[in-house]
This record gives structure tokens, C-alpha cells and sequence, in this order.
């Protein structure tokens, strides 16, 4: 997970879900709908962070977001190296 990074540090990491069809809600707690799912093979980028949560979108989408995922559901991802929990 990425809990340990400091908010200003999470902006425009790149992450990937750790699991399979992770639940993305349409905000930043589970009582908010689940809006989608992602998968690992997908990069995305913080766009926002709030408390435990990261609002994410697909690299090379802006900051076009497609919802929120919790940071201990992501590792923090390298393009053309290796994944980090």
C-alpha cells in the first residue's frame, strides 16, 4: 500500500490495484456507490487524495477521473520497472 505517503506526495503517482475488479466508488468512502471496477494490468494517476482514499484516472486521461480507490488497495507502479506496496 502507499498509506505512508504524504498527501502532496501521492499527486500524480502512478498506481496500479493490487487485486483484480477492485470496487472504484463515485466518492471517497465505501458508503459511496461502487461507480466500476479496475484492474491491475491499468496504469492511473492521484489526481486527489482524501483521508485513506485516492480519486484516480487512467494515465494520459488529464485529470478526466473515474473514481475513488482506497491507497491500501494500490501499490505505487514505475513504467518499465516494478510495482511497490
Amino acid at each position: 500500500a502507499v498509506s505512508a505517503a504524504a498527501p502532496s506526495e501521492a499527486f500524480g503517482l502512478s498506481i496500479r490495484v493490487n487485486q483484480a475488479s477492485t470496487r472504484v466508488h463515485s466518492g471517497p468512502a465505501t458508503t459511496f456507490p461502487t461507480i466500476g471496477t479496475a484492474n491491475p494490468e491499468t496504469d492511473f494517476r492521484v489526481v486527489e487524495w482524501k483521508d485513506r482514499w485516492f480519486r484516480i484516472a487512467p494515465m494520459g486521461m488529464g485529470q478526466q477521473s473515474i473514481g475513488w480507490v482506497r491507497n491500501d488497495q494500490v501499490s505505487v507502479h514505475v513504467p518499465g520497472g516494478s510495482s511497490t506496496q
